[in-house]
């Protein structure tokens, strides 16, 4: 019987102190984190000249510092990167037969939650080479 209480006890002091590594102080309110993770920059990637879906086949670098991250995964028609990553990124999305597409000084920030970051979306319109 008393090893029961003795575990309720640790357990309890256990979940006490998770709540409170969510908190800055002890008067903050206690939040609690999901599990669901957040891109940070999402780039919907287009044709300029049909208006037409392109994430298929396009790739993303991101920079921020000696941070490098490269992409070519794509959900739906956009690509996804910075993942829980607060930080200034320089933005670049590629294609064969497309102008690369950049966009500097891209802010990700923390939320106010202090949980998961600011998602950014940005639309990358692509121009076509000539004679693609």
């Amino acid at each position: 019987m008393r090893n029961t209480a003795s575990r309720k006890a640790i357990w309890a002091s256990v979940i006490v102190l998770a709540c409170a590594a969510c908190r800055e102080s002890a008067t903050d309110p206690v939040v609690a984190c999901t599990e669901i993770a957040m891109a940070g920059i999402v780039v919907e990637v287009t044709n300029a000249a049909t208006g037409g879906t392109l994430g298929d086949g396009s790739v993303m670098t991101l920079r921020d510092g000696s941070y490098t991250e490269t992409v070519d995964l794509v959900s739906g028609n956009a690509l996804l990167g910075a993942w829980e990553r607060p930080g200034t990124y320089d933005v670049s999305v590629a294609r064969d037969g497309f102008q690369t597409w950049t966009r500097t000084g891209v802010r990700v920030v923390e939320a106010d939650d202090g949980c998961h970051v600011v998602q950014v979306v940005l639309q990358a319109a692509l121009q076509p080479v000539s004679g693609s």
